[in-house]
């Protein structure tokens, strides 16, 4: 996927289908290229996309109601039919498996422990989260988290080290999947994130 069809990505059923489709295809050669970090098995493939009633399951084992843009993005795809793989540093030994997008059912705990260390460095509660003090936050894969504050952005959220990482789902998910860092600026990524990130420096 070209730069210029990744900066052009929206949050909607088209562009996410665009997306499911390329990633797919360029899985099927993609091989390895890093020692560090969770890598799509070659071969891999998106779930089919949750319902209506999956999703509403999914947002009261959330305890949140998520916005139309995640919704969207379960709709189309959860999670891959094949874990992810991590060699830790070293590509002779045997990989460890964790998901590389996390889908529902499957990797609820996953998600919840990733929500739960996220607070914990921040000295902050779920429950503030859910009583609105603090935007919510969700891992769509990896340290990768959407934050619902209205924007659609998300956030690379490791420790107290937070960045906006894209403005969109699609947009962090091509950047990744295709190794593509933009320097452009996007407007909503100067808007401070509440809490999260008072002061955003962009990428």
């Amino acid at each position: 996927m070209k730069p210029k069809v990744i900066n052009s990505l929206q949050d909607n059923c088209a562009d996410f289908t665009k997306l499911k489709e390329a990633t797919e295809r360029y899985w099927l050669k993609a091989g390895y290229t890093k020692c560090w970090g969770v890598q799509v098995q070659e071969g891999s493939k998106w779930k089919k996309g949750l319902t209506d009633a999956e999703l509403d399951a999914f947002e009261a084992a959330m305890g949140i109601t998520f916005p139309d843009v995640l919704r969207g993005f379960y709709k189309t795809m959860n999670g891959l039919d094949r874990p992810g793989v991590d060699f830790k540093g070293d590509v002779k030994a045997e990989p460890g498996l964790k998901p590389a997008f996390y889908s529902y059912p499957d990797d609820l705990p996953s998600i919840n422990q990733q929500i739960d260390r996220i607070c914990e460095d921040n000295n902050i509660t779920r429950q503030d989260m859910l009583a609105g003090k603090v935007p919510f936050i969700i891992p769509v894969y990896g340290h990768r988290c959407l934050v619902f504050d209205g924007t659609g952005r998300m956030l690379s959220m490791v420790g107290r080290d937070i960045i906006i990482y894209a403005d969109n789902i699609a947009r962090a998910i091509a950047k990744d999947v295709f190794e593509y860092v933009s320097n452009e600026v996007i407007p909503a990524n100067l808007q401070p994130v509440p809490f999260w990130l008072e002061n955003p420096d962009g990428y």
